[in-house]
């Protein structure tokens, strides 16, 4: 299973419950395209325990700007629709997982 892609007007409703991951991506981005196999990976790991979406920055204008979102990949954690994190230019997938492991209470 994949991201699952979101545009702004459903935004804030996916996000409102529970530890969600949004990555903020370009299709023209080299650095998004190697992220988006580890993101898979890590939904299939932790589905149900925490969504993932993805945003599209060049379709979803609005969104982009109110969260500053300034280069690609930008990933945000959510919990219960606050923000508890923010890696932007991409992040190694040991650090998302323990990242992901501390947000849902599981040892790392």
């Amino acid at each position: 299973m994949a991201a699952i892609e979101i545009f702004e007007a459903q935004f804030y409703e996916k996000v409102q419950r529970g530890v969600v991951t949004v990555n903020f991506f370009s299709e023209s981005c080299m650095n998004c395209l190697m992220m988006s196999p580890v993101i898979d990976g890590l939904e299939e790991k932790f589905s149900p325990h925490v969504k993932f979406f993805k945003v599209n920055i060049e379709e979803n204008p609005t969104i982009v700007k109110e969260l500053a979102i300034c280069t690609t990949p930008t990933i945000i954690v959510l919990k219960d629709g606050e923000i508890v994190h923010r890696e932007c230019g991409g992040i190694f997938e040991e650090e998302f997982e323990n990242m992901i492991c501390e947000m849902i209470g599981l040892r790392v």
